[in-house]
């Protein structure tokens, strides 16, 4: 590469202004320029030709340079693409137009390019370079440009806080920085919102592991309390008592047999009242569902038979609140059995 760049110095210093010589010049200064594309992209032009199957040419070098390092300039691009078809017209003796003030500037060009400065080896007169050529443009950032990346990399480092921590948040508004720095527009959005939605997904997931770990921690407890505050049983349901009581309050008042002559109050036991002898006071009751008879008016008592569905009992006795009633299966044995269970009846309606 290098011997070729001194090779076009050394003819751009002797040609004066023959055409022929500076068509030589071009070809060599252009073989200098190709050859560090190749020497700085050669794993990516490796991988290209393997892809593809067909040799990489002036426009793929250019767009794997701007893959790899930052993107060219259209006055680049422009200048790199004009000069390769003048050196294709040269090298294949086709009609072309050269003069020295081009060739100078393309020298510069390459040279600023490469990084590499040469003087011609020999020295019989001073280079001619009349007109150098400022620093490529792909290699400036004007002070404009710079603030506009700063202000883009706060803005983006801002709306990545509002999903991600503030680590996380410098560590992706890094990954957007490299590909905005070499302004590659399409790789900078995919940067952008890959971390953005990379930071939603984590936030949804992390509340919904608290969640489910909030949810595992306190369910035992709650279904504890409800069974400890509400104990199931299959001869009582509140609901269904309150709405019995609600539709018959007059006819599920049972009251007690006054008092026998010389009997106490405290003689009686106070689970049972014997309910009163008249026609509009039920003395019946008929069984919804196949319902539990038990030893004692309370759900601890032993189980000693079961009333069948629909079957109609006697009143015996009732307890106090009328929530029990003592009734005589078939088989001859008293037992008591939850209201909540049985419906009462009336003569009237046997």
């Amino acid at each position: 590469m290098s011997t070729a760049l001194q090779d076009g110095i050394d003819l751009l210093e002797k040609a004066g202004h023959d055409k022929q010589i500076l068509g030589m010049a071009l070809i060599s200064l252009h073989g200098a320029l190709e050859g560090f594309f190749r020497e700085q992209l050669s794993t990516e032009i490796a991988h290209y030709e393997n892809r593809t199957g067909k040799r990489s040419g002036w426009q793929d070098l250019i767009e794997l340079w701007e893959s790899k390092h930052h993107p060219l300039s259209q006055n680049d691009k422009n200048t790199i693409l004009s000069k390769n078809t003048l050196r294709n017209k040269v090298a294949h003796a086709q009609p072309y137009t050269i003069n020295r003030t081009e060739i100078e500037q393309y020298a510069r060009f390459v040279q600023d390019f490469i990084g590499i400065r040469l003087a011609p080896s020999r020295r019989t007169a001073s280079p001619t370079f009349d007109n150098p050529l400022p620093t490529p443009e792909s290699t400036k950032r004007p002070i404009g440009w710079i603030i506009f990346v700063a202000v883009g990399l706060i803005i983006t480092f801002i709306s990545f806080l509002i999903w991600n921590g503030w680590l996380t948040s410098l560590i992706l508004t890094g990954v957007v920085f490299l590909p905005l720095w070499r302004r590659q527009w399409l790789r900078t959005t995919y940067a952008y919102l890959g971390g953005m939605t990379f930071g939603f997904v984590q936030t949804v997931m992390g509340f919904s592991l608290m969640i489910a770990i909030a949810g595992a921690l306190c369910w035992p407890v709650t279904w504890g309390a409800i069974y400890l505050l509400n104990p199931g049983t299959d001869d009582f349901d509140p609901a269904i008592l309150l709405e019995s009581f609600a539709v018959n309050e007059d006819q599920n008042k049972i009251r007690p047999l006054p008092l026998v002559e010389g009997e106490r109050p405290e003689e009686r036991p106070a689970t049972a009242v014997t309910p009163p002898r008249n026609a509009n006071t039920p003395q019946q009751l008929e069984v919804v569902g196949n319902s539990n008879v038990r030893a004692e008016p309370n759900t601890n008592a032993d189980i000693i038979g079961v009333a069948p569905d629909g079957e109609l009992y006697d009143i015996l006795a009732a307890s106090q609140g009328n929530t029990w009633y003592k009734i005589r299966l078939s088989s001859g044995q008293e037992g008591w059995i939850g209201s909540s269970r049985v419906t009462l009846v009336t003569p009237s309606q046997r």
